[in-house]
């Protein structure tokens, strides 16, 4: 055997599982053709892993995964899967941007769901009737008991690993059992080691990881991961030796597409092609009307300029076209985007940031009591939490979930706003005159409009007409 250095494998360490946790909060096999794996099916009852190490020892053996499954038309395929030059409409993961690329900071879906949301607050008041508005957003459970998923993303990691059978493929956990494993690994090492090593990936001193799935005593599903440990008459010597990676094993990973290049950065027009026609066909079958929105249609037009390009891999796949998608501009060959234009964008970011903190899913009591559990273990008697607003205090939060410094620094010193806040209200308090003209103006410039294209256009004017008819 030529070319291959075994020595080039090492286990990951807690720290590469906590930096992809990090960013992600800031994604039985049948073994496909080519060089992707399929994906495990946990069964129920035990389910027997060996987490492979990572294709390269400066990445992660795990990686996030954001998705949502929407109806989208895609090319059909043949058994040879060759493109028949028909279409179909079938269900598909589609990737949430901001997890998948490097550069986008919005997502289409993430979008739609905004003005899902905005209208359920300026339109309905009573509690039951906003749950029931907005189950296809957050999921439901129907009659039958079953749980049906809305369009909300989560957060998976996927990894590759082999069965009891020693068929590679991958594995999906959610962010619990990825929180379980990383405990088996602080309480299988010694206390004393600095970098506490992830003891699942090692390929040749690892521990297999044990998946149950089982129901809890309130009948619904639960998993919990635990790991293999020697039997009664076994050595240790003797169970690594039975449950290392083999070379040969190792070899059959290499020739599969990293997991860097499966989730990292791959967000591209086909994606953003998908997410749009899927959501067109969700907005038609639960009657939200976001996309006779004009507001909405230029936010995705500005969306869709930054996104890159499709890039086939394989010279007989193509790309969706982009004109597929009505109503939204196609992304011209070539982009520069003005003052104006980025302007706009950070406008609508900082939207954005301040309708996710209102619905933030943990309470603000919850996420202070964190908080302050987590200055008082790490700075001392010293540090106290400062007074946040509502956006700050999740960055604090998710700061602190992840093990992060918090900035401290930043709240310290009184900015120049804050001290003349404080002067203006003690002038308030000793009844003392104002004069108006004392107090600083701000002149706020509305930003331009973005260039549309000629079908959106049409489709704003007629919005607009439809309107003025009634």
């Amino acid at each position: 055997m030529t070319d291959f250095n075994r020595s080039a494998f090492k286990g990951s360490s807690l720290n590469s599982i906590k930096d992809e946790q990090s960013r992600a909060n800031k994604a039985l096999p049948k073994m496909q053709g080519g060089n992707r794996a399929g994906f495990h099916t946990i069964e129920d009852g035990k389910n027997w892993r060996r987490i492979a190490p990572a294709h390269s020892e400066n990445e992660p053996a795990y990686r996030a995964k954001s998705t949502i499954i929407l109806e989208c038309e895609v090319p059909d395929i043949d058994e040879n899967g060759q493109e028949t030059g028909k279409s179909e409409v079938k269900k598909k993961n589609v990737f949430i941007a901001m997890q998948h690329s490097l550069t986008l900071t919005d997502d289409p879906i993430l979008i739609y769901i905004s003005y899902v949301m905005k209208r359920a607050d300026d339109e309905i008041q009573d509690k039951d009737a906003r749950t029931k508005f907005l189950s296809p957003i957050n999921g439901w459970r129907g009659k039958d008991k079953k749980w049906n998923w809305g369009i909300r993303p989560s957060v998976v990691y996927v990894c590759y690993c082999w069965n009891e059978k020693g068929e590679l493929g991958r594995e999906q956990l959610f962010p619990g059992m990825l929180d379980q494993m990383k405990k088996i690994s602080v309480e299988r090492n010694e206390d004393s080691v600095e970098i506490v090593p992830d003891i699942f990936t090692d390929p040749d001193e690892g521990y297999p990881l044990i998946i149950t799935k089982a129901k809890n005593d309130k009948d619904k599903w639960e998993m919990s991961c635990s790991c293999e440990l020697p039997g009664k008459k076994e050595s240790w010597t003797e169970f690594f030796e039975r449950v290392k990676v083999t070379d040969a094993q190792l070899v059959e990973l290499v020739k599969k597409e990293s997991l860097r290049e499966l989730y990292e950065d791959v967000y591209t027009m086909r994606d953003f092609n998908m997410a749009v026609d899927g959501l067109r066909r969700f907005d038609v079958q639960y009657k939200f009307g976001i996309f006779e929105n004009e507001e909405f249609l230029d936010r995705l037009t500005i969306l869709k300029k930054l996104v890159p390009e499709y890039k086939p891999k394989n010279s007989g796949e193509e790309e969706t076209p982009a004109e597929e998608v009505k109503g939204v501009e196609a992304r011209p060959a070539a982009t520069k985007l003005g003052v104006d234009f980025k302007k706009r964008l950070e406008e609508k970011k900082a939207e954005e940031t301040s309708k996710s903190a209102t619905n933030y899913p943990t309470p603000v009591p919850a996420m202070k009591r964190i908080i302050k559990e987590y200055i008082s273990e790490n700075y001392g008697a010293d540090y106290s939490l400062p007074d946040l607003s509502k956006e700050d205090l999740i960055k604090w939060y998710e700061l602190a979930q992840a093990g992060e410094e918090l900035p401290f620094d930043d709240t310290e010193a009184p900015t120049e706003e804050k001290n003349d806040v404080k002067k203006f209200e003690k002038k308030l308090a000793s009844k003392e005159v104002i004069d108006p003209k004392s107090l600083k103006k701000e002149v706020v410039n509305a930003p331009k409009e973005p260039a549309v294209d000629s079908d959106l256009a049409a489709q704003i004017a007629a919005l607009r007409k439809k309107r003025g008819a009634k």
